[in-house]
């Protein structure tokens, strides 16, 4: 059934793009992008990332996006109430724990930084859908979002679904990074970084593969992005406007 529902989400996805195998105008993505409100915050942030990608689709499948969201998020309401559960805690202690993504490995490309600044890093899962909750400050920064945007619905279950996944890795393990790839489309990443950092932990990704330039990766922020190159960093920053101080140049 998973299957199903993933084949329609990506047939859906794909129809609704504007500019789907044709030549993207990315002078009409810089004019857009420097019309969008300076944030203030990590909610703006997340925010100014979500108008960003949904920039690329077409207005009916903002409508049907935003329809699909406000079942989801009726459907997961009794989440809001669900509490961490002393059985689903950790014993393991490492300096710093990372997510595998499911079709790049890491290894060739993980930051040596990284490495030698945290010297156990424990390779862990996503919490299982049961397991999954909102920790206090996940609770109070959705909450807000609501308050800000509130019938932007496909944006507020986007930040929600990230938000109980990682609720539970913050509280279930001690640790003072959690390290992700292939998250640079995550609207939710500077929401989730904030999240972290207001518990000491350090939200951290790197460079998998080569970026070209595209809207979607506007107004990023993690607490540290590892770059091949300046090259990238200059991108990020003067055209996409991500947050000049998480970029770190290295060699994979």
């Amino acid at each position: 059934m998973k299957e199903i529902f993933y084949k329609i989400y990506r047939y859906f996805t794909f129809k609704g793009l504007f500019n789907h195998e044709k030549t993207p105008n990315i002078d009409k993505w810089l004019i857009y992008i420097n019309t969008l409100t300076t944030p203030k915050d990590d909610i703006d942030f997340s925010y100014n990332r979500y108008k960003c990608r949904m920039y690329y689709f077409q207005l009916y499948y903002k409508l049907l996006a935003n329809c699909v969201a406000i079942v989801a998020l009726i459907a997961s309401f009794p989440v809001l109430f669900r509490k961490k559960q002393a059985k689903h805690e950790r014993n393991e202690k490492a300096d710093a724990i990372i997510i595998r993504a499911s079709n790049v490995n890491y290894e060739d490309i993980l930051p040596e930084d990284i490495e030698n600044k945290y010297g156990k890093i424990l390779e862990v899962e996503l919490p299982e859908r049961k397991n999954r909750y909102l920790c206090k400050g996940a609770k109070k920064l959705f909450w807000e979002s609501i308050k800000r945007h509130p019938f932007a619905f496909h944006l507020n279950f986007l930040l929600f679904r990230e938000l109980c996944l990682y609720s539970g890795l913050i509280d279930n393990y001690k640790t003072k990074a959690i390290v992700v790839y292939v998250n640079e489309r995550n609207v939710a990443a500077p929401i989730l970084s904030f999240l972290c950092e207001q518990k000491g932990i350090e939200f951290i990704t790197f460079m998998h593969g080569d970026y070209i330039l595209q809207l979607i990766h506007g107004y990023m922020r993690f607490s540290k992005f590892y770059v091949w190159d300046d090259h990238y960093t200059n991108m990020f920053i003067n055209d996409l406007k991500c947050e000049p101080t998480q970029f770190i140049t290295y060699t994979p």
